[in-house]
């Protein structure tokens, strides 16, 4: 057994990942998520990235990248459920350079980034293709988009529906016609 903090990510069908936080050794929740750690469901172990204080949440709409920092709760690891939320704040381009990268390799018109920054170094905690929240959408004043060497922001004018909508239509277009 590792004795090392852990995260499981396991794969959730179409839909990227299903995380799970697992910490070991601690048995009673290792016996609890074994389940997931079948030959029949793939899985991955991303090691433990210590004292972060936040991440980043990037929701890609094609060519729209909405942002969020999410700090983490108090005496804990996990920002997700914190609630804990930075709309006002500029993100570093090499965020969005990452986010971009990511978003070219998985060829998909609309993700759901989380991602992290520790010692100049860029990780991908989990993703989403399919079915994700959309509270840094609701609570954006707007989103970036790349051009030429940078990025810029857009004030949002748009419902997510139609934002949506739009990211397949570009999506379908650039790879059909």
């Amino acid at each position: 057994m590792l004795n090392y903090q852990l995260i499981l990510l396991c794969f959730a069908p179409l839909s990227g990942f299903l995380l799970l936080n697992l910490k070991l050794p601690n048995q009673k929740d290792f016996e609890q998520y074994t389940v997931y750690v079948t030959e029949y469901k793939p899985f991955i172990i991303q090691e433990f990235i210590p004292d972060l204080e936040f991440n980043y949440r990037v929701l890609i709409l094609y060519d729209k990248y909405y942002v969020t920092k999410r700090h983490v709760m108090y005496n804990d690891y996990r920002a997700s459920g914190a609630k804990k939320f930075d709309f006002d704040f500029e993100p570093p381009r090499n965020i969005m350079d990452f986010a971009e990268e990511i978003h070219k390799k998985l060829k998909n018109p609309v993700l759901s980034l989380d991602i992290c920054e520790r010692e100049g170094k860029f990780y991908l905690i989990e993703y989403q293709a399919l079915h994700f929240g959309i509270n840094v959408f609701v609570k954006s004043e707007g989103y970036y988009t790349p051009s030429g060497n940078g990025w810029i922001f857009k004030k949002r004018t748009s419902t997510f529906e139609s934002d949506l909508a739009e990211a397949y239509i570009k999506h379908i277009t650039n790879i059909y016609l």
